[in-house]
């Protein structure tokens, strides 16, 4: 009876590390998305007063844990920038 507990027990720390293991490879997963792809409250933002001169060229979404943020790269005034927005299409300092 004690030898079931103790494989049971260490099946659960297992699974708890299994666990830890996913969320930790999920934490900062990054794919490369087509504009179009963006919300629509970011690329209403891009499209603002605020964002008149900045042309977007190409845009990344990043999940770092369960925050999900996205990058768009792109110029303004011949110098290219990074800009990083959450899903509501507010602008995150990076």
């Amino acid at each position: 009876m004690l030898s079931s507990a103790l494989v049971l027990g260490m099946s659960t720390v297992v699974n708890a590390n299994e666990t830890i293991i996913a969320q930790e490879q999920v934490k900062d997963a990054k794919k490369a998305i087509t504009l179009d792809e963006l919300p629509d409250a970011v690329k209403t933002t891009l499209t603002s007063d605020a964002f008149k001169d900045f042309k977007a060229e190409s845009a990344t979404i990043i999940q770092s844990g369960t925050q999900v943020i996205y990058e768009v790269s792109g110029k303004r005034a011949d110098k290219t920038e990074v800009l990083h927005f959450s899903a509501d299409g507010k602008q995150i300092a990076q």
